[in-house]
């Protein structure tokens, strides 16, 4: 990992593709794939795919099935605007 961070971090020589850095590295391209899916990039720019309406793993709150999250914020200075707010359904 050492000599493919080396490699990585020189700007004459860096590479995304992981066969071209593990060959200028001289090392395995499952070596290289693996340090380049731990960069800060590749991290960022993974895509989360959500799970069908319907399956098993949906949640619409982000957590297990059949649990639900709310956030409610009430301010002193609009205390009558808090009354006025009423759960709609859907």
């Amino acid at each position: 990992m050492e000599k493919v961070a080396r490699i990585y971090k020189d700007p004459a020589n860096t590479s995304r593709n992981p066969k071209l850095l593990a060959e200028r590295a001289g090392v395995s391209v499952p070596t290289a794939r693996k340090f380049l899916s731990q960069q800060i990039g590749a991290i960022i720019n993974e895509k989360h795919v959500k799970p069908p309406v319907g399956s098993a793993k949906y949640s619409p709150a982000g957590d297990k099935p059949d649990y639900w999250q709310a956030d409610v914020i009430f301010f002193e200075k609009f205390k009558s605007k808090n009354l006025q707010h009423k759960a709609k359904p859907y």
